[in-house]
């Protein structure tokens, strides 16, 4: 949660800066304790938390903004996993965007004949495990998402 915290951006001191650089976000079981580095921001840091659409409701506490953190319900929790596997997918074809994309300029080289038929194949291998690799991370980073999200 305190990463998703960190993408909140307040604004300060004429400008505008994210959470993270603002404050120490400190998890704490069942609340993240939002500690500014200067006291004067909490009125913004509190609006900026409301207002990010997180679902959370701050409380300052004269030393910090408090953030109580609830059991997020089932029905919550799918749709981060259905998000996961949508932003998943998307990593997946864009990899393999750049996988084709490689593949294409290896045959323009080898159409060429700035490289030969061997170096074209042994390129569109490499391409290949590359793109499956990144995939294999893909696959398992996602995996890993869905079981935190869902324990069973």
């Amino acid at each position: 949660m305190p990463s998703t915290l960190g993408e909140i951006v307040v604004p300060c001191y004429g400008s505008t800066a994210p959470l993270n650089q603002l404050a120490v976000l400190a998890p704490d079981p069942g609340t993240i304790r939002v500690a500014m580095y200067d006291r004067s921001l909490e009125a913004e840091v509190e609006k900026a938390i409301f207002k990010s659409g997180l679902g959370m409701f701050p409380r300052n506490e004269g030393t910090g903004v408090i953030l109580v953190t609830v059991p997020s319900m089932r029905e919550r929790r799918e749709a981060l996993v259905q998000a996961v596997a949508s932003e998943a997918e998307k990593s997946r074809e864009a990899v393999r965007a750049i996988g084709q994309e490689a593949t294409d300029k290896l045959d323009i080289l080898l159409r060429d004949k700035k490289i030969g038929g061997d170096e074209a194949r042994v390129g569109r291998e490499r391409v290949q495990r590359m793109v499956g690799s990144c995939v294999g991370k893909i696959d398992a980073a996602e995996a890993d998402k869905r079981t935190k999200l869902m324990p069973v």
